[in-house]
């Protein structure tokens, strides 16, 4: 399996509707040559596509997106990456936080930040226990990089949307607190 990365900006919504259609239609086919090109499975990309689109929806500016290996080392350099070269308030990754032997994202990214922040994992496992009881075994952290917050989502789509359904709301409050 593979990490998929979501890195945000806080931004107003300022596009016409026929602009936002257009740059859906263009997220999706850059998510279709994902899976080709990555050999991903179509759940994965489903699940970034779903979780961009509410982001979106809420006003967040996707600064990028990229898919990386389960490895401990590949992972722990994008968090960094993310952080510092990119400066981007928050990174999202979308699984790696399961029960396999490969899934290592909760491990990397306890290497990378400064303070935990567990309330967060606590409300996604909570809101995540309604679609269904696999969502105890997420193992998803998250915590502080200098200006970032990091965030571990789970891989599967349902999980996945109802965790960040559920913290959506206090993000960009705890962002601005973050960044100020």
């Amino acid at each position: 399996d593979n990490v998929g990365f979501l890195h945000m900006t806080m931004a107003e919504k300022a596009r016409a509707d026929g602009d936002a259609e257009k740059a859906s239609a263009e997220r999706k086919k850059a998510y279709d040559y994902f899976t080709r090109a990555h050999k991903l499975k179509p759940r994965q990309i489903t699940t970034l596509y779903y979780l961009a689109k509410m982001l979106e929806e809420d006003g967040w500016e996707i600064v990028s997106t990229k898919i990386v290996p389960d490895e401990f080392e590949v992972i722990k350099a994008e968090l960094v990456h993310c952080s510092y070269d990119l400066d981007v308030c928050l990174v999202l990754t979308a699984g790696g936080t399961g029960f396999s032997r490969r899934d290592v994202t909760p491990e990397a990214t306890e290497a990378v930040i400064n303070r935990v922040a567990p309330g967060i994992p606590e409300a996604m496992r909570h809101a995540a226990m309604k679609t269904g009881t696999n969502a105890m075994l997420s193992r998803g952290i998250a915590g502080l990089r200098g200006g970032t917050l990091i965030i571990n989502l789970p891989g599967s789509m349902n999980p996945a949307t109802s965790s960040l359904q559920a913290i959506l709301p206090a993000l960009k409050p705890g962002i601005d607190r973050l960044r100020r």
